[in-house]
């Protein structure tokens, strides 16, 4: 799927504060898994956060043109990602989308804040034994959070901001479709055509509005 801001204003800091992506020029599963744990995890309330593979970057900068990302592995990639995702505890999954920019092309992953948390992660996903850590954003860094703050971070379940709430009493069909486009608009996403395509339930869980089991999902409230 595409994500929900065009590649372009990613890339450039306009659209999404800097520390709430990071880059990466290949795919590496230890640091990656850590980063999407601690996206998942939301500690700053900020929404989502974004890791983009194939991007090489400088003091946090990325460099361009990028480096990019061979898009016959991500097939593979994306099914060793669902693997290494269902070790979190609990199981969460990022969003994947195939970019292209610079004439070549780079892996997005999108990670929305987990309506779960907090979400614990093996430090090494590829050690045969494993130990598992909550991680946080902090900075640009994706850290074990300090007593103080696993506490914090503990209480956050209880607090999952409105907007990321699902609403029981109302219906995925009682969403605007033509409202959802309009904002793929705004923002130049390339989900904006895929769309066109697309249910009104199936454009509100890409649009990760909705949330429930596929039999009955219901919107959240941002909707």
């Amino acid at each position: 799927m595409s994500i929900l801001v065009n590649i372009e204003d990613l890339l450039s800091g306009n659209v999404v504060e800097g520390t709430r992506m990071e880059f990466k020029k290949g795919w590496n599963p230890k640091p990656i898994m850590r980063s999407v744990c601690a996206f998942a995890n939301d500690f700053e309330n900020e929404g989502s956060g974004y890791i983009i593979v194939g991007v090489d970057e400088v003091d946090g900068k990325p460099i361009r043109p990028v480096f990019g990302f061979p898009p016959n592995d991500l097939e593979a990639v994306e099914k060793k990602l669902i693997g290494l995702c269902n070790l979190m505890q609990p199981h969460y999954m990022p969003r994947t989308s195939l970019e292209a920019i610079d004439g070549k092309h780079v892996l997005v992953i999108w990670i929305p804040a987990g309506s779960n948390r907090p979400y614990k992660v093996p430090d090494d996903v590829l050690a045969k034994h494993k130990t598992y850590n909550y991680r946080i954003r902090f900075n640009s860094n994706s850290i074990v959070p300090n007593p103080e703050q696993e506490a914090e971070l503990l209480q956050l379940t209880a607090k999952i901001p409105f907007d990321d709430r699902v609403n029981p009493l109302a219906s995925v069909n009682d969403m605007s479709s033509s409202l959802m486009r309009e904002h793929l608009e705004k923002t130049k996403s390339r989900l904006l055509e895929e769309s066109n395509k697309m249910t009104v339930e199936e454009l509100a869980e890409k649009m990760n509005l909705s949330q429930g089991a596929n039999e009955h999902l219901f919107p959240k409230n941002v909707g």
